[in-house]
């Protein structure tokens, strides 16, 4: 039976109350910081950049109640030790430590992706990919294991998936160098970990981990993974697959000596079983779709940008589904040779995978259009020049169905944005200092309805410090004003609580609020949330 208050325990035993509000901090070390990015009971973490650079960072910082508590100052500092000594692929990286006047700082790779939790609550991946994800995390471990190094809190929400698919396993804050007789979060025989995720010789005592006890960690997330569903700390073998059961039973064994000792045995038992013809005969029929619609997925992908871009004045978020539902959506962030930017986005609302070729065509046509003032610097871009040949050129096409579509075009230079809103959402725009948003809104069909159709551009000023917020739900034009209104209140008031994170942050925060709201219609086309905020 499940101890219920058990498995609700935290992380590491509470040392005090909450973090409380504190004030931005301009600068932490030789870092600009730009936003809060989350707050932990015992830490803070920051988006900073170093100047001149524009590769942002992940600064975490002890929290100022903490600064003077010696266990845990240890501990922060001991972490910025581990995660230096941890140099992989598969791991997060540390780009700096020190002081600051507000206590102790670590510097590390900013990531932009999601939580393996994601994954398993979609239950969306298909047998190989959920082997590729664990033997991702085995290496990690196998590079931790072989410089001395415990990781004691390996779960899904410290396993973060990039959007190429890579695997980084994060947060140090309770991992252990062996053989260290100065660790302080253990003294006492305190517990540490994640009860779901924690051996029993863990459980007992954190002074009782060896290098097995993160291979059983690294179990439950494999059971997890293969059978869709959280394990809350019990196990039914019968629900994987025949072939792989022994891998897994063996790598969840209560005691220590039955259990894998080196996780290269696990690796290669691994590669053996996907080598083998094994893995064909576990592959139900369901896991075959599943594993279609991966490779449909990854063809999405290819059309849209890599990744967030990484400018110098100006800080981009996205959140979105990364479900195969979402195959309907794309989205484009464009810098032009004068410094001006152009970022796109919209959905073919009949969300099939013949969206795919709409999507590559529309995708060739954009960027047809914006290619000279992209290479040439002096060559200036024109907004309703872009829309209106565009829109001609679409509707002269007429296997493409009109779509949805938002372009934002943002001068830094002039202190001013424009955009155009075609059939689908306004713009929200907060300036710098203010606590509420301003609606832009703009009423033009959708691209490709009539070459003859003449847009309308809504042009405002942008600050330094000014933030901008658009986003796909609710785009048709027939919607009732009354559920659009609500649509609204329901997004003002979640801009005004988010109003504090940073751009991602705010963007993932606000579209898991509007998505837990079925009546905007997620079920049915892909949605996407993005957030811009202009750098001071």
């Amino acid at each position: 039976m499940i101890e219920e208050e058990f498995y609700k325990q935290t992380t590491l035993p509470t040392f005090g109350e909450n973090t409380p509000p504190t004030a931005l901090p301009p600068v932490i070390g030789p870092y600009k910081i730009e936003s809060l990015l989350s707050k932990g009971g015992m830490s803070l973490l920051y988006l900073g950049k170093k100047e001149d650079d524009t590769a942002s960072l992940a600064i975490k910082v002890l929290s100022p109640q903490f600064v003077q508590h010696p266990e845990l100052k240890e501990q922060f500092l001991n972490e910025a030790h581990i995660i230096q000594l941890a140099d992989h692929p598969n791991i997060i990286k540390l780009y700096g430590e020190g002081e600051w006047e507000g206590g102790l700082y670590i510097a590390m790779e900013f990531i932009q992706g999601i939580s393996l939790k994601q994954f398993i609550l979609q239950q969306s991946l298909s047998l190989k990919s959920a082997l590729d994800i664990v033997l991702q995390v085995s290496y990690a471990l196998l590079h931790l294991h072989t410089h001395g190094i415990i990781h004691r809190d390996l779960k899904p929400e410290n396993i973060l998936i990039t959007e190429t698919g890579a695997v980084k396993v994060i947060d140090f804050g309770i991992a252990q160098v062996m053989d260290n007789a100065s660790d302080a979060l253990a003294k006492g025989g305190r517990m540490l970990g994640t009860p779901n995720y924690m051996s029993p010789e863990q459980k007992k005592s954190a002074k009782n981990v060896v290098t097995a006890s993160d291979i059983y960690s690294l179990g439950v997330i494999a059971y997890e993974l293969l059978v869709g569903k959280f394990s809350f700390g019990t196990f039914q073998f019968s629900l994987l697959p025949p072939n792989i059961r022994n891998i897994i039973q063996k790598m969840l064994e209560p005691k220590v000596s039955d259990r894998y000792q080196d996780v290269v045995d696990v690796i290669t038992d691994i590669n053996a079983y996907i080598s083998s013809d094994a893995l064909e005969k576990d592959r139900s029929g369901r896991d075959q779709v599943t594993e279609l619609f991966e490779q449909i997925r990854n063809c999405h992908m290819a059309l849209l940008s890599d990744s967030l871009p990484n400018w110098n004045e100006l800080e981009v978020g996205l959140g979105r589904s990364k479900t195969i539902s979402s195959l309907g959506l794309f989205y484009d962030f464009v810098r032009f040779g004068n410094g001006s930017s152009l970022i796109y986005c919209g959905e073919f609302h009949e969300n099939q995978v013949e969206s795919l070729s709409h999507i590559g065509y529309l995708m060739g046509c954009v960027r047809t259009l914006y290619s000279e003032p992209l290479n040439e610097p002096l060559k200036k871009f024109h907004p309703t020049d872009f829309i209106q040949k565009l829109n001609a050129r679409l509707a002269q096409d007429k296997f493409l169905p009109d779509f949805s579509s938002l372009f934002l075009y943002i001068n830094p230079e002039e202190d001013t944005f424009e955009f155009i809103s075609c059939g689908m959402s306004p713009v929200w725009h907060i300036p710098f200092g203010s606590k509420s948003a301003r609606l832009l809104e703009n009423d033009n069909p959708r691209l490709g309805f009539s070459s003859s159709t003449d847009y309308t551009f809504t042009s405002d000023n942008w600050k330094e410090g000014d933030s901008l917020f658009l986003h796909t739900f609710n785009t048709s034009l027939d919607q009732e004003e009354e559920k659009i209104l609500d649509l609204h209140t329901l997004i003002e008031n979640n801009l005004e609580e988010y109003m504090e994170l940073a751009p991602q942050k705010q963007a993932v925060a606000v579209y898991k609020e509007l998505a837990s709201h079925t009546k905007y219609g997620l079920e049915t086309s892909p949605k996407a949330v993005i957030t811009l905020q202009r750098i001071m």
